[in-house]
């Protein structure tokens, strides 16, 4: 009898964490400032995990992003590559559905002209 309290009390844990782990990401973005005009990149960014140490996994290339930083209206992933000395990160705001992302090494801040960034707008998929 003492059994049934906490077996309901994990069940309902359970039954609410299931909410967030299917949580994915549909971005989409014009690549006219990228050189190619009209062209249309979609990307995904799948939620795995429900806790400390969830991560998303992209699209582009199945890359694992650690949620560095999260609320109720915001989300940033990033990604650490050290073969590549280098940082991606990706802005989700929760509220518009807009979405940016920067890849950033060395190499870039060397350069005279700064290269574009990504940006568009998110569709959810609960």
């Amino acid at each position: 009898m003492k059994k049934l309290p906490l077996v309901l009390l994990s069940l309902a844990i359970s039954m609410t964490s299931f909410k967030v782990l299917a949580e994915t990401y549909i971005c989409t973005q014009d690549l006219t400032k990228h050189g190619s005009p009209g062209e249309i990149e979609t990307r995904t960014f799948e939620r795995s995990g429900n806790s400390l140490g969830a991560y998303y996994i992209s699209n582009l290339f199945d890359v694992l992003y650690e949620i560095t930083y999260e609320s109720k209206s915001n989300l940033i992933l990033s990604r650490f590559n050290d073969w590549k000395p280098s940082l991606s990160i990706v802005f989700i705001d929760k509220n518009t559905l807009e979405w940016g992302a920067s890849y950033l090494k060395m190499e870039k801040y060397r350069r005279d002209t700064l290269q574009p960034t990504d940006y568009g707008r998110c569709t959810v998929k609960k």
